[in-house]
């Protein structure tokens, strides 16, 4: 339309009973999306609409006939494309009953599913049994009792989404290929959210989704500053979780999908009552949520004296910040212990972005250590604690890895640890093809040390939890290998002799190292 409002005028043979909609696919009009006027075969009006979303649903039909679509631009100028599709039927969704099973058979039809929903009631759709072609996708909105368009999203297989309600009636959910072409199949799952209650620090609570996409809704208590983490066990979803956490003003505080067992909160803004709304994708399943309290334990360098952390109650773990430069490697050790015989002891390694750079599980009966290689300068944080979230205290020692140099062939090289845990590393100059057996003499540690041999790509090749003489598999390449060893949590000394073997028995591949 080049011409200030200059009307546009379109005809249609339509059928007594249809169900059409026309939606704009592109526009450039100057202002907002123009009134629409349909006329019936006798040239009288049908109905004036103005559109939802750029979405005008016309009603049925009443007789067959040419029917005329009249659009108003008002004093715009620009172009439009658009599309007449017909809409069926497909049913009645409910929060209860089964999914419905959709399916659009033909190009260009709209699907129409109706339901019912109370003022503020939140409602979750989960999209299942897709046979859509792969890359197609489906346009869903909601039209509300007036026949507005509230909602717009776009699914495919396994998609979800919710909305809260604002007035009690009869919504309408309206699938439509998004390509206008495409045709297939899905089942549309609606569900109501689930109170689960209020979340006390240490006391696991389980949740079950058996609708797809059904979100529950649990509360918890904080206050300014306090460090809490929610973590996962038992868990039987295929999929992560979405995690939404809600501030007491009922802005959103977190909205995360976690890519490990634990996700941590910053330090909390304000004292009050805090929500978190865990999210599936459409599918079910079930998992153990605990709240942690993550106690500031103050800061520890690597190389400074042994650091007591006390968890005086359970559902705690204590955070240390550490300070460390790019690449370089922590080793910790860990002693007087006074939590329970057997206990386990998580340590993790955090970013101040919240990235996971480590997450371990030390035997604390088998003088179990740790270390992790940092990826870029910055504080980090270390939060240890116990695996069944128990109180108890413990002794760390963080020390950085050193480096013996070199070893050769059949050459001696003695190594002291003098701080409890610290590992040290060395590097060998290797050939492919070459066997070798590292032996460990005059050892005056608790045990035999924890090696691990990297290729020179870094991978690991072959490792031991100790032993006097180690097998090492054959060398894959010609190159610099890397011998890491660990004291585990203990101190003293040995002497490493590197030499060649004529047989491939008994040669150790082990992926990871046991370290505890």
């Amino acid at each position: 339309m080049s011409r200030p409002g200059q009307d546009v005028t379109l005809t249609y043979a339509g059928t007594a009973g249809q169900l059409l909609d026309f939606e704009f696919t592109a526009y450039t009009m100057t202002y907002g999306p123009p009134r629409l006027e349909v006329y019936r075969p006798d040239g009288t009006l049908l109905t004036s609409l103005n559109p939802g979303l750029y979405r005008y649903e016309l009603p049925a039909l009443p007789t067959t006939g040419t029917y005329t679509l009249v659009f108003d631009v008002f004093s715009s100028t620009g172009s439009l494309t658009g599309t007449l599709a017909q809409r069926q039927s497909s049913g009645t969704l409910t929060t209860t009953g089964s999914g419905v099973a959709v399916t659009i058979g033909q190009a260009g039809v709209s699907a129409e599913l109706t339901f019912t929903a109370s003022a503020g009631q939140r409602l979750a759709f989960g999209f299942t049994g897709w046979t859509f072609p792969t890359g197609a996708t489906v346009r869903a909105q909601i039209l509300d009792p007036n026949g507005q368009a509230i909602v717009q999203q776009t699914v495919a297989s396994q998609s979800w989404f919710w909305n809260t309600l604002a007035t009690a009636g009869t919504y309408r959910l309206v699938l439509r290929a998004t390509d206008g072409v495409s045709t297939g199949a899905v089942t549309v799952t609606m569900s109501e959210e689930i109170s689960g209650g209020a979340l006390t620090i240490g006391t696991a609570r389980t949740i079950s989704v058996t609708r797809p996409a059904q979100t529950t809704r649990f509360t918890f208590s904080g206050t300014t500053g306090q460090r809490l983490s929610l973590s996962f066990g038992s868990y039987t979803f295929p999929h992560a979780l979405n995690l939404r956490f809600v501030n007491p003003d009922g802005t959103t505080l977190r909205d995360a999908t976690p890519s490990t067992t634990q996700l941590d909160l910053d330090p909390l803004p304000t004292t009050g009552t805090y929500q978190v709304v865990v999210e599936p994708i459409a599918e079910t399943g079930s998992a153990q949520l605990t709240l942690l309290e993550r106690v500031d334990a103050g800061t520890l360098a690597p190389g400074a004296a042994a650091k007591t952390v006390t968890i005086s109650s359970a559902g705690r773990y204590a955070e240390l910040a550490v300070t460390a430069t790019a690449g370089e490697r922590l080793t910790a050790g860990f002693s007087n212990s006074t939590f329970a015989t057997g206990t386990l002891l998580r340590v993790r390694l955090i970013s101040s972005a919240g990235l996971e750079i480590s997450d371990s599980q030390i035997n604390i009966a088998n003088r179990g250590s740790w270390d992790a290689t940092v990826p870029t300068a910055g504080t980090y944080r270390l939060i240890i604690g116990s695996m069944t979230f128990g109180a108890g205290a413990i002794a760390v020692t963080l020390s950085d890895q050193t480096n013996s140099g070199t070893i050769t062939l059949n050459s001696a090289k003695t190594v002291t640890f003098s701080r409890l845990g610290q590992s040290t590393r060395m590097t060998y100059s290797g050939t492919a093809g070459q066997l070798l057996t590292l032996n460990s003499t005059n050892v005056t540690l608790p045990f035999y040390p924890n090696v691990q041999v990297l290729r020179p790509d870094g991978t690991v090749l072959s490792s031991t939890s100790g032993q006097a003489s180690f097998p090492i598999a054959a060398l894959p390449s010609t190159g610099t290998y890397t011998l890491m060893i660990s004291p585990y949590s203990a101190t003293g000394a040995a002497t490493f002799t590197l030499v060649t073997r004529t047989s491939l028995a008994e040669a150790r591949t082990t992926g990871a190292p046991v370290r505890g």
